[in-house]
C-alpha cells in the first residue's frame, strides 16, 4: 500500500490592493545635506499602501511602473524633504530658507540576485530626480540628484509577513542644487562666511533602513531610517 501523498503546502495570503493608515515619528535631521546644526523634527502624515500594476506606493516611496520584466523594470519614483528657517542655524544667519523639497524622475531597477525561496534579494536602482522647492505658494526647479542605490530586501525576518530593507549609494547633486544649499551671494557674506558658489558633483553618501510589520490584521508599524553625509 503506498504512503499517503505528503499534504499541499497552503498558498501565501494574498495581500489587499490598497492599506491606508496614518504615519506619525520625529528624528533629529541636519538643517540641510552636511550641515553642522541639527533639529528636531516630527510628522504625521497619512501612509498608503497600493499594489497597483501600474502604479505603487509602499516603503520604498512613491513610484509609477513604466515597464518591466522579471529582473529588471523601470519606474517613475518621487522623493522629498523638509525645510529649515535660516534664523535656527548659525551657519545660515541672513540666508534666505530653504523650503521644502520635491524629487520627480525615472528610474531603472535591476534585481543582481535571488535566494532559492525567494525571502531574499538584493537590487540595484539608479534614479535620475529633477528636484523642485516650495513655499507652498510657488515652485521653483533647482537642479537634479542622481541616486543609486545598492539594497538588501528580505522578507519574514524576525515575524512572519515582516518586510525589511537596507540601501546604501551615493548621492550627486547639480550645481543648481548644489547653490540652491551652499551659496552666499556677495551680499550675504560676512566675516567667517565669504561668499561662494558651489559646484555640482558629489553630495555624501545615504544609509537607509526600514522595517514593516503586521500588528493585526489591519495595523502595520514601520520603523524607518536615513542618514546623508557630505
Amino acid at each position: 500500500m503506498g504512503a499517503a501523498p505528503a499534504a499541499a503546502q497552503a498558498p501565501a495570503p494574498a495581500l489587499p490592493i490598497l492599506e491606508a493608515g496614518v504615519f506619525g515619528g520625529g528624528a533629529l535631521l541636519p538643517d540641510y545635506p552636511a550641515a553642522g546644526q541639527s533639529h528636531a523634527r516630527g510628522v504625521v502624515l497619512p501612509w498608503l499602501i497600493y499594489r497597483g500594476e501600474l502604479f505603487r506606493s509602499d516603503d520604498r516611496g512613491l513610484r509609477g511602473r513604466l515597464w518591466r520584466s522579471r529582473d529588471l523594470g523601470s519606474t517613475l519614483n518621487a522623493n522629498g524633504a523638509v525645510g529649515s528657517r535660516s534664523r535656527d542655524n548659525r551657519a545660515r544667519e541672513g540666508l534666505p530658507d530653504l523650503d521644502w523639497l520635491g524629487e520627480i524622475g525615472p528610474s531603472l531597477r535591476w534585481v543582481a540576485w535571488r535566494s532559492a525561496p525567494g525571502t531574499t534579494r538584493l537590487t540595484l536602482e539608479t534614479p535620475v530626480r529633477a528636484v523642485f522647492s516650495t513655499d507652498f505658494s510657488s515652485v521653483k526647479y533647482r537642479g537634479y540628484v542622481f541616486a543609486p542605490e545598492l539594497a538588501l530586501e528580505r522578507s519574514g525576518l524576525g515575524l512572519p509577513r515582516s518586510r525589511a530593507r537596507i540601501g546604501l549609494g551615493p548621492v550627486f547633486a547639480s550645481g543648481g542644487l548644489m547653490d540652491y544649499w551652499y551659496r552666499v551671494e556677495e551680499r550675504y557674506s560676512r566675516p567667517g562666511r565669504p561668499a561662494y558658489d558651489a559646484a555640482g558633483g558629489y553630495l555624501g553618501l545615504r544609509l537607509q533602513f526600514s522595517y514593516r510589520v503586521p500588528l493585526t490584521e489591519r495595523i502595520s508599524g514601520l520603523g524607518r531610517r536615513a542618514d546623508r553625509e557630505r
